[in-house]
């Protein structure tokens, strides 16, 4: 019930839809999204049209839970995009 009545309250699908605002989203933004997973894909690649300073990193054989299925692979790319992005 705990779980339920949470996921209800904080899921995805309470949220506002903020899509369209990401335009205005100046900073460099890193996506990432794992490759079996392709609801967060897919978004992954709709947000990163509408981000101006984005990147996309999709880590193959990974699922909804990338950053823990593939640690190295995850941390490799985060790595990636601070050393161009970083100050």
């Amino acid at each position: 019930t705990g779980l339920a009545n949470s996921l209800r309250g904080m899921g995805a699908g309470a949220d506002r839809y903020v899509m369209e605002d990401l335009r205005d989203l100046g900073v460099p933004s890193l996506l990432v999204a794992g490759g079996l997973d392709t609801k967060y894909r897919d978004l992954a690649f709709e947000m990163h049209e509408r981000l101006p300073s984005s990147s996309v990193t999709i880590l193959e054989g990974a699922g909804h839970a990338a950053h823990f299925e593939q640690p190295a692979a995850f941390a490799g790319a985060v790595f990636d995009f601070l050393q161009i992005h970083a100050p």
